[in-house]
């Protein structure tokens, strides 16, 4: 699954308080400077996924700075809803 197939999905950035994204800073980087990036899904939640993120320099292990957002999966209505099965089927079949 990739990212597109999540975004055209019923799932959005839900902003509760509980739920808010979250970054830390633990290292400067100059402008201009390459980062690599590494996401990952820190938690399945029955009606939310975590994402975490993580950067490093291009090169090198020393981490930047981190992350959090969680995405809910919303109905119509804009209300909290149980992941779609498909979601849940991919997240199975990648483990």
């Amino acid at each position: 699954m990739t990212v597109r197939d999540l975004c055209e999905s019923p799932l959005t950035c839900h902003s509760r308080e509980r739920s808010q994204p979250w970054g830390r800073f633990r290292r400067p980087s100059r402008y201009g400077d390459v980062l690599r990036l590494e996401t990952r899904i820190q938690e399945v939640r029955p009606k939310a996924l975590v994402f975490r993120f993580e950067f490093y320099p291009e090169t090198g292990r020393e981490l930047l700075a981190e992350g959090t957002a969680t995405l809910v999966a919303i109905g119509a209505d804009w209300k909290a809803r149980e992941l779609p099965e498909r979601i849940k089927e991919a997240l199975s079949r990648g483990k």
